[in-house]
């Protein structure tokens, strides 16, 4: 009896260890191997700077990523649609964990009528936060920030979307932020 009960307690631990080492191969290997391509499979990883870049080029987009001093990079597309140009950022983290969206609206400026900014701050309140116009003293631009974006598992559909959607709030509200529509 007590080795009927050794053995069954043998092949519960192997049975236990077999489930936990897995199967003999590659390790966080997509079935079949790695990509043949090189690229990083759409959904296995994180969305970095270097494949959101890669997904703005396949459709056609001019792209420069820069690098700042601190590791944190940032992607510059120009995305021409329907007769319209934007030029976005996107601000990825050093750990590229976050991305921020934003697009720099206007031309540089240090003077902008108070009913326009007004009106930009009553936009920012009905938007769905943390959507919001600021201004980037740097550039002395009026801007626009879609920020704090999780990148770890982001899809390349979701990525594509939060684009298009950025894209439309441009266009939607700029009777707001054209400056030539609003005289100091």
């Amino acid at each position: 009896m007590k080795r009927l009960l050794c053995l069954s307690a043998v092949v519960g631990l192997l049975t236990v260890a077999g489930g936990a080492y897995g199967q003999t191969g590659p390790v966080n290997q997509p079935p079949g191997g790695p990509s043949k391509s090189g690229q990083v499979p759409a959904n296995n990883s994180m969305m970095t700077a270097e494949r959101a870049a890669e997904l703005l080029r396949q459709q056609g987009h001019q792209v420069n990523v820069q690098t700042a001093s601190n590791g944190a990079k940032t992607v510059i597309a120009t995305i021409n649609k329907d007769n319209w140009r934007y030029v976005v950022e996107f601000e990825f983290s050093v750990d590229q964990k976050t991305m921020n969206v934003i697009a720099a609206l206007t031309a540089p400026a240090t003077k902008f009528s108070s009913d326009q900014l007004l009106a930009l701050m009553k936009k920012s309140y009905e938007m769905n936060p943390p959507l919001h116009f600021s201004y980037r003293a740097t550039d002395q631009r009026i801007c626009l920030e879609d920020p704090l974006y999780n990148t770890v598992n982001m899809t390349d559909a979701f990525f594509n979307q939060v684009v298009t959607n950025f894209c439309q709030h441009i266009r939607d509200t700029h009777p707001l932020w054209d400056t030539s529509r609003w005289p100091v």
